[in-house]
């Protein structure tokens, strides 16, 4: 009779850990699931912090652009007024 027992509680034993094993399996399957989850949303963030570096480096070249232009426009618009001054000084100077 001892034996017996002892052969259904070793039984019992295999039992449960067959359970465990098989939920471990599904805690992996599940582990899985989400590093493929994670993985799919990491790979979207690098494609966006990819494009927003190519539009700063684009936004960088074309607000240097703007500057120079401002700069050229600043020396044309000074000197238009320097001669629209003399202009002015001239046809203040009476003539006989």
């Amino acid at each position: 009779m001892a034996a017996l027992n002892s052969v259904q509680n070793r039984q019992r034993e295999l039992h449960q850990l067959q359970e465990s094993i098989l939920e471990l399996t599904q805690l992996f399957k599940q582990l899985e699931q989400l590093v493929s989850e994670q993985d799919l949303t990491f790979q979207q963030i690098e494609t966006s912090v990819t494009k927003a570096e190519v539009d700063l480096e684009a936004g960088l070249g074309l607000t240097t652009e703007a500057v120079k232009d401002a700069q050229s426009a600043k020396k044309v618009r000074s000197n238009s007024w320097s001669w629209i001054e003399s202009g002015i000084a001239l046809d203040l100077i009476p003539t006989r």
